[in-house]
């Protein structure tokens, strides 16, 4: 698993004075419902004011976030509060972000017939997968990238 160097000054850089401020709340109100590591990614559930978490995630290379998305409306530059509290918690309860395989890893044993029924599965499962699939599969035959 990636270890991360990151410090809180960091973060600060990422976000505005306000968003940074509301994050340090979030963070301190336990509102980070979870953190887990993948490589280096994290994806956190994060409560906000809506009934449903906000889904938060975020790549990291070295001491700094290359990536972070989240799934509320904020769009007023940096990074919002929920990106903002799920890194704090990295910076500072290291220890409470579960460390998992990353998918990559998880699939690599796999057979082919074991990976054909996991997207099999996956887009029964989840709505919209099979369309995002098919984006996937036809942008990658343009590339050459599925001829291999």
């Amino acid at each position: 698993m990636s270890e991360f160097d990151l410090t809180e000054e960091t973060v600060a850089q990422y976000c505005t004075e306000t968003s940074f401020e509301r994050g340090c709340e979030y963070f301190a109100g336990e509102t980070v419902l979870g953190v887990t590591q993948r490589g280096s990614q994290l994806f956190s559930a994060v409560q906000g004011s809506e009934c449903d978490p906000y889904g938060v995630c975020v790549t990291i290379e070295g001491d700094q976030p290359t990536d972070a998305t989240c799934t509320c409306l904020y769009d007023w530059g940096g990074y919002c509060k929920h990106i903002v509290a799920t890194l704090l918690t990295l910076v500072h309860e290291r220890d409470s972000v579960d460390q998992r395989p990353t998918v990559s890893e998880m699939v690599a044993g796999m057979t082919r017939e074991q990976l054909q029924a996991l997207i099999v599965e996956l887009s029964r499962r989840i709505p919209g997968t099979a369309d995002l699939i098919e984006e996937l599969v036809l942008g990658m035959q343009a590339t050459g990238i599925a001829r291999r």
